[in-house]
């Protein structure tokens, strides 16, 4: 086995194989960490889509779930922030609809105004973000609900707010 020194390694021999570490080394530390945060933002292949879903739907009264269509390059959803308004005339909030899948939520409704939030460290359902009922003067009103989600972030905190598809004024998905 040969075995060299420093001082057998011309000087600029040497200096090259020193520059290639650093260089070497230098492409290591500024590396991103197998990508997390990264979210890509063709926006084709990975619009969340969000959606308003009408269930238990009797002459009076109504659950009306948020839910999201999340390609599956996205990861579990950590977090997000909204309102969902509608026709305080047409419908009265009643009260959350419990989901048991160990999540916090919070919401603060005022008249024709529900502000809502939610978060898990374990990730939250896409499809059943959170869920309301309210109470039904008119049917129609239903169709008019809207809603805004103004943060949505993946577990690995990723903000996913850019992939969201807007909601078309006036119409519910």
């Amino acid at each position: 086995m040969t075995t060299h020194s420093c001082s057998s390694i011309p000087s600029s021999e040497l200096g090259r194989r020193f520059c290639l570490v650093w260089i070497a080394a230098g492409l290591l530390a500024c590396r991103d960490p197998a990508g997390v945060g990264l979210v890509s933002t063709n926006a084709f292949a990975q619009a969340i889509t969000p959606r308003l879903i009408v269930s238990d739907s009797d002459a009076t009264t109504a659950v009306v779930t948020l839910a999201l269509a999340v390609p599956g390059t996205v990861g579990r959803i950590g977090s997000f922030t909204g309102q969902i308004t509608y026709d305080s005339t047409a419908l009265t909030f009643v009260a959350e609809v419990s989901i048991n899948d160990g999540a916090l939520r919070a919401l603060n409704p005022s008249t024709g105004l529900v502000r809502i939030a939610g978060a898990s460290v374990q990730g939250l359902n896409p499809s059943q973000l959170i869920s309301l009922r309210f109470r039904i003067r008119d049917p129609s009103a239903l169709a008019r609900i809207q809603f805004d989600l103004e943060e949505l972030h993946e577990s690995s905190a990723a903000n996913l707010k850019k992939l969201v598809q807007p909601q078309p004024p006036g119409r519910r998905p």
